[in-house]
């Protein structure tokens, strides 16, 4: 369950984050998640509020949220090929059963192109130190390549 659906999440300060439950009874359990997130947050609880101080971003810090996230950019990317994949094989079943005609298929077929801005998206909101341009088609069969930039 999300956090903010059990508990108000402030932040009052720029490196501390508070966490007041609507159930006092829950607060234990909320601060077991927040150690065991693996995010590098060790909150302190007084008995009616956890106070999550934010450490400083260091270089290596940075560098560990920036490879965690693109495990899960990839992870999710993943999902969306399968989801694509799904979504593509139902059309050609439904072209193949005749249910739908050949022009209507390839006007539905899902595009490789629509998850490109996952990443831009990432970089626009978490500042990535990369810079990454548009993909550029490597040949006729539409295979794309990503070009980073340092």
């Amino acid at each position: 369950m999300p956090l903010n659906q059990i508990a108000q999440v402030h932040a009052p300060e720029p490196q501390l984050i508070t966490v007041q439950p609507f159930d006092p009874s829950s607060l234990a359990a909320i601060e077991k998640g927040i150690r065991t997130a693996d995010l590098g947050l060790n909150p302190m609880n007084d008995g009616k509020i956890i106070r999550v101080p934010v450490p400083p971003l260091t270089e290596e810090r940075r560098k560990d949220m920036v490879k965690h996230l693109h495990k899960m950019l990839e992870e999710h990317r993943t999902a969306v090929r399968n989801i694509r994949r799904d979504g593509n094989d139902a059309i050609k079943k439904a072209t193949k059963d005749k249910k739908i005609a050949e022009d209507d298929e390839k006007r539905n077929r899902f595009s490789r192109n629509f998850h490109l801005g996952v990443k831009e998206s990432l970089k626009y909101f978490f500042g990535f130190p990369s810079v990454v341009t548009p993909p550029k088609p490597a040949s006729r069969a539409g295979t794309l390549r990503y070009s980073v930039q340092k």
